[in-house]
C-alpha cells in the first residue's frame, strides 16, 4: 500500500503580522500630487529574513499587490530597490495612504487584488473609518514665517506623517489636515483625530486649530515637526 503523502501545511499567513519588527517603508516621492502610490512595506522575520509586500495604488483603487515572505536583505536592496527612486518614509504614511483603498472597498465596493487584505496584516490595521469624523474649525489662527522656500517646507510637510493632504487642495493651493493619535480617557485607546488644517500664503504656513485642541501644544508640536523649515510669528 503507498503512503499517503502529507499536506504542506501553508505557514504564509504566519509570517503576515504586524508584530515583527518594522525594517522599512518606501513610496514613490510624487505620491500625493501624482495621486498614484509604488509602495513597499517590510519586516524583520525572527529568522532574520524579511517578509515584504507591494502594492501600486492608483487613485482610490489598488491596482496590483503582491506579497513576498522570505527573502535575504541584499536581495531585497538590489532586486526590489536598487533601481527605483523611492522615499523611505514612516510607517504612517503608509497606513495614511492605503486608508482611502480600504475605505472605498468597504463603502464602494471597490475591487481589490486577491492578496490584498493578506498583505494589509503585514502592514497593521488600517483606521479607515477616521477620515468621516467632523472637522470642526474654532477660527483660532497659528501663524508662522517660512524660512525656507515654500516648496521645500510643502516636502517637509509631506514627509511628515501626521499631515495628509487634504481634498481641497489644489496646484495654486496647498491644504494639509493635521491628524494626530489622541485619547478621550486615562485606559481609553488612542484614536486618530483632526486637530488642525494647514495651508499657506506666499509666506506664512498657516494653522487653523480644530475646536478644543490646546494651541500652546500645536504650536510645540508643529515646531518640533518643522522647526528647520519655519519660526513662530511675535504677536
Amino acid at each position: 500500500m503507498a503512503k499517503k503523502r502529507k499536506k504542506k501545511k501553508n505557514t504564509k499567513h504566519k509570517l503576515l503580522s504586524s508584530n515583527f519588527e518594522f525594517h522599512g517603508a518606501w513610496i514613490n516621492p510624487d505620491w500625493q500630487s501624482s495621486g498614484n502610490a509604488l509602495i513597499l512595506f517590510a519586516r524583520k522575520l525572527p529568522s532574520g529574513l524579511l517578509a515584504f509586500v507591494h502594492f501600486a495604488i492608483v487613485g482610490k483603487r489598488c491596482d496590483d499587490c503582491f506579497i513576498v515572505d522570505r527573502i535575504t536583505e541584499e536581495r531585497f536592496r538590489t532586486d526590489f530597490l536598487s533601481d527605483r527612486k523611492l522615499l523611505k518614509v514612516e510607517e504612517d504614511v503608509i497606513k495614511n495612504t492605503l486608508r482611502g483603498v480600504v475605505r472605498a472597498n468597504k463603502e464602494e465596493q471597490s475591487e481589490v487584488p486577491k492578496e490584498f487584505y493578506d498583505a494589509l496584516k503585514l502592514v497593521g490595521t488600517i483606521d479607515w473609518q477616521v477620515e468621516e469624523q467632523p472637522q470642526d474649525f474654532t477660527g483660532h489662527i497659528l501663524r508662522y514665517t517660512m524660512v525656507k522656500d515654500r516648496d521645500d517646507v510643502e516636502v517637509e510637510i509631506r514627509q511628515t506623517s501626521v499631515f495628509e493632504e487634504s481634498e481641497q487642495s489644489t496646484d495654486g493651493a496647498r491644504e494639509f489636515l493635521w491628524i494626530e493619535s489622541r485619547k478621550k480617557g486615562v485606559f481609553a485607546k488612542k484614536e486618530l483625530k483632526t486637530v488642525g488644517r494647514v495651508r499657506f500664503t506666499d509666506e506664512e504656513l498657516i494653522i487653523e486649530v480644530t475646536e478644543g485642541e490646546d494651541e500652546e501644544f500645536l504650536d510645540r508640536k508643529i515646531l518640533q515637526y518643522l522647526g528647520a523649515c519655519i519660526e513662530s510669528q511675535d504677536e
